[in-house]
């Protein structure tokens, strides 16, 4: 059921920001998009920098 839901809001947005056309529509909602996606990745990394086995972590990923 929560499935179905998520879908539901998905298709409704979908077509909320299709309705307004590609430059009224994907070119506002990308540019809201893109500076919420850097702000994710401010935190992702203030937080994985934060966190006990950063070290480890780290060296795992860049060795």
């Amino acid at each position: 059921m929560e499935n179905n839901l998520w879908l539901i809001i998905t298709v409704a947005v979908t077509l909320a920001i299709m309705a307004f056309g590609v430059a009224g529509g994907i070119e506002k909602v990308n540019k809201v998009m893109m500076a919420a996606l850097f702000g994710l990745f401010i935190l992702l990394g203030t937080i994985s920098s934060s966190c006990r086995a950063q070290e480890t972590a780290t060296n795992t990923y860049l060795h």
